[in-house]
């Protein structure tokens, strides 16, 4: 596994600079908060940020995170009224930091453990940067990376995106029938199992990658015959455009996700994420309970049939940046939706690793 010292000439071996520290590669510009800011400044600030949380810091000492999952379920636990809250009535505690000297072979591992959000602090413990998937997925192997968003995803953390290690990935990554069939039949994975020791275009991260180059080969695909019906999370919780944003909060709250397909006659016409909640507290701070969603939703989602083979999905995924497609009948109803972790048990650790540095880099 990377990072771990008995395994120290492997993991420095999937590292394309082995040399560099957690200072070299973390970012520097992140945004903080203190305990007593107000709700509505805390998403303003995170609406500024790359990231999807915060670091709460007292005299620049890292003591909590707030996440923007944490800011929207916030809404469906306070009735729509957030106004006299301030980030210390939301903030996690214990936040997991780690040394700036620290070679970056060590931070795989830390990274993992803290589903994603890693704080970086000088020798006095004050914050200096944070580092998350993103960061690290640059310095990795395809097959590194793999290995890393594998973890992150069984710990319900998203390389790269809203919401890292917070509680969407129970709705994003439900048994599918192709697991099921496998818990069935442990050998079924056994005999269509996928192998690594063929060559192939990616195995070298410092090599240019010959054009053009699938996302996945048959090689990386552990049954080439499964379809996103195979793969995706079936009848998914949805909402209407007119739905308002506390009834979409309280779907986030009671089914633990972090995205609501949003539907009109069963058709998917948007998305709503707790991303988009979490930033609308800097301009709806009073009403937006009442918003509607329609006025927050990305429109016109990605769709992909269910029908299709995982491969194309995969394709679609990784070539488009996306995070999750909305799966569909012939007749374009939803039937499901297909998130990046919903891969992780279909691929390789190559294949998978690959998909997901390509989402990171459309981020």
């Amino acid at each position: 596994m990377v990072g771990t010292s008995e395994g120290s000439s492997e993991a420095r071996a999937e590292l394309r600079n082995p040399a560099l520290t957690v200072e070299e590669v973390m970012r520097t510009d992140f945004r903080s908060c203190n305990a007593n800011t107000p709700i509505a400044e805390a998403a303003s600030a995170l609406r500024q940020s790359r990231s999807s949380f915060l670091a709460v810091t007292r005299a620049q000492v890292p003591i909590g995170i707030v996440t923007e999952h944490g800011l929207a379920t916030a809404l469906a636990d306070h009735g729509g009224d957030l106004s006299r809250l301030t980030v210390a009535d939301l903030m996690t505690g214990a936040p997991t930091t780690i040394p700036l000297k620290t070679p970056i072979e060590y931070a795989v591992d830390r990274l993992a453990e803290a589903g994603g959000q890693l704080l970086a602090v000088d020798g006095d413990g004050l914050l200096k940067g944070i580092v998350t998937p993103a960061e690290l997925a640059t310095q990795l192997s395809a097959a590194a990376v793999g290995r890393l968003a594998a973890r992150l995803a069984g710990g319900t953390g998203m390389p790269g995106s809203p919401g890292q290690g917070d509680p969407r990935a129970r709705y994003e990554r439900m048994p599918t029938p192709a697991e099921d069939a496998r818990e069935r039949d442990p050998t079924a994975e056994i005999t269509s199992s996928k192998s690594q020791a063929q060559p192939h275009p990616w195995d070298a991260p410092t090599v240019a990658h010959p054009e053009p180059v699938p996302l996945v080969s048959p090689a990386d695909l552990i049954n080439p015959m499964l379809k996103v019906a195979d793969a995706m999370t079936a009848g998914p919780r949805t909402c209407s455009p007119a739905s308002s944003a506390l009834e979409a909060v309280l779907v986030f709250r009671d089914a633990g996700c972090g995205l609501i397909p949003v539907t009109e006659a069963g058709r998917p016409v948007g998305v709503v994420t707790d991303r988009d909640i979490a930033l609308a507290l800097a301009d709806h701070e009073d009403d937006l309970a009442r918003t509607p969603v329609e006025a927050l939703m990305t429109k016109q989602p990605t769709t992909i049939s269910a029908d299709a083979p995982l491969d194309a999905a995969v394709e679609s995924l990784g070539g488009h940046g996306l995070r999750r497609l909305m799966a569909v009948d012939s007749e374009g109803r939803l039937v499901g939706v297909l998130s990046w972790t919903d891969l992780v048990p279909h691929l390789s650790d190559r294949g998978l690793g690959h998909a997901i540095s390509r989402i990171v880099e459309h981020r």
